[in-house]
């Protein structure tokens, strides 16, 4: 099965190394609004979709260029804009790349419940208090049962 096009949730792992967790070992999954969940039935359903992330009908976007990061989301009004370039690694990790992050490449962090897309590399002085790097793995929606 193709992994774009096909409805996918994220399982929030700590670290930034792309190694594989056990599904049973997972604590939290991305919920709507940019929220974590501990249940994966209560995860936002993503779909990816000719390199673009959508999620309640709407792109997930960075809001401005000079934002070093942003809550990640669809954002409930306008849509920012820096929407691509979403893929799954062969990790079966989120990836989003675009020229106008630094180094080319988004990192997901998490803070207090909620996960982060940051912009300006790893190293950045300014981004949210306390917020640990983390991958998004992918489980397809089968895995998931959100097949309806």
């Amino acid at each position: 099965t193709n992994k774009a096009s096909v409805p996918v949730i994220f399982a929030v792992q700590p670290g930034n190394s792309g190694y594989y967790k056990k599904r049973q070992m997972i604590q939290s999954y991305v919920s709507s609004g940019g929220n974590t969940a501990s249940n994966c039935s209560t995860a936002a359903v993503y779909i990816l979709l000719q390199n673009q992330l959508f999620t309640d009908g709407q792109p997930v976007s960075q809001s401005s260029t000079d934002a070093p990061y942003d809550l990640f989301a669809a954002p409930s009004g306008s849509v920012g804009t820096v929407t691509t370039t979403f893929a799954i690694d062969d990790n079966n990790l989120l990836t989003w790349h675009n020229a106008t992050f630094v180094n080319g490449q988004a990192y997901f962090c998490q803070s207090n419940g909620q996960i982060f897309a940051l912009f300006n590399g790893l190293y950045y002085q300014g981004y949210p208090p306390n917020c640990e790097i983390v991958s998004l793995f992918h489980i397809p929606g089968r895995k998931a049962n959100i097949y309806t």
